[in-house]
């Protein structure tokens, strides 16, 4: 039998600093269903783009 392969959801935001996120310690942030989903996967805290407009970028 085959392994079944792993689901994959992939969140893309605008304008948001590194620490957005109340998990990732944003001190005012209310996100407890991003927290849960960030704390059961994987969390990219780092990027970077070769074009500092936010849509070309994408």
């Amino acid at each position: 039998m085959a392994t079944p392969r792993p689901n994959l959801l992939l969140i893309l935001t605008d304008h948001w600093r590194g620490d957005s996120l109340g998990r990732l310690g944003h001190p005012a942030a209310d996100t407890p269903h991003l927290d849960s989903l960030s704390s059961g996967g994987t969390t990219f805290t780092s990027a970077y783009t070769p074009c500092p407009s936010c849509i070309a970028a994408r």
